[in-house]
């Protein structure tokens, strides 16, 4: 299991080559990966699957805080933890100051839901949806900064986000994390980064997903296994 604390956006269109520029050479940080092309397939929560996150959870778990998905032929399922409401993430104190959601996840890989999860499950029932990607990430000082391109349905989108791992939450930590932010949304310029447009990919899903499919029509081409 992995615990990070998150901060997202998500804006509809076509990535501006001024916000690109933005992360290329303006953001902070190293270059993790520069152009990294996949397509993942998440669980739809709105519709009644014969496989839920009951066969893995022993408790409900509201549709916006928890998303099941095939990454690159894996199982992952992310669950939110907590949300520490809306934080202003720069120093300016104009229009175009950013606002955003900070929260904090858990990550199972699909590993651990082999315990939870037999070989006789099957997802033929199940409707999934598939997001292309093609991400860019750096790193700062332990946080991660992501800018990725997104297609779903051809509805192109994009989304920037800020990630860091955590053994344990405490005041020190969170304040790391908010800082490193701050830092790099100071020479942000592009379309507007507000706590409207500040979730995980589990809400966004939920409110502009347009279409699932059947297991059997999707290219996941996996099934989970005890063996």
């Amino acid at each position: 299991m992995e615990t990070t604390l998150e901060v997202r956006w998500f804006v509809k269109g076509m990535l501006p080559t001024l916000v690109q520029r933005w992360f290329r050479l303006e953001c902070p940080g190293k270059f993790i990966t520069k152009s990294e092309v996949r397509k993942d397939w998440y669980g739809d929560r709105k519709k009644n699957n014969r496989f839920t996150l009951k066969n893995i959870l022993s408790h409900e778990v509201a549709p916006q805080e928890a998303s099941l998905k095939f990454r690159q032929g894996n199982l992952e399922l992310k669950l939110r933890n907590q949300e520490f409401g809306i934080h202003r993430l720069t120093q300016i104190n104009d229009l175009s100051a950013c606002e955003g959601r900070v929260e904090q996840w858990c990550k199972y890989d699909w590993l651990e839901l082999t315990d939870f999860v037999s070989v006789q499950d099957s997802f033929d029932d199940t409707s999934w949806i598939g997001v292309e990607k093609k991400r860019e990430q750096k790193i700062d000082w332990g946080v991660k900064s992501e800018l990725t391109r997104l297609k779903i349905d051809r509805q192109s989108w994009w989304t920037i986000a800020f990630e860091m791992n955590q053994n344990n939450l405490n005041r020190q930590q969170y304040s790391h994390f908010k800082k490193l932010v701050q830092k790099a949304l100071q020479t942000y310029c592009g379309s507007k980064l507000s706590a409207n447009n500040s979730y995980g990919y589990s809400r966004w899903l939920l409110e502009f997903a347009p279409q699932t499919l059947p297991y059997r029509q999707t290219d996941i081409g996996i099934r989970l296994s005890n063996e």
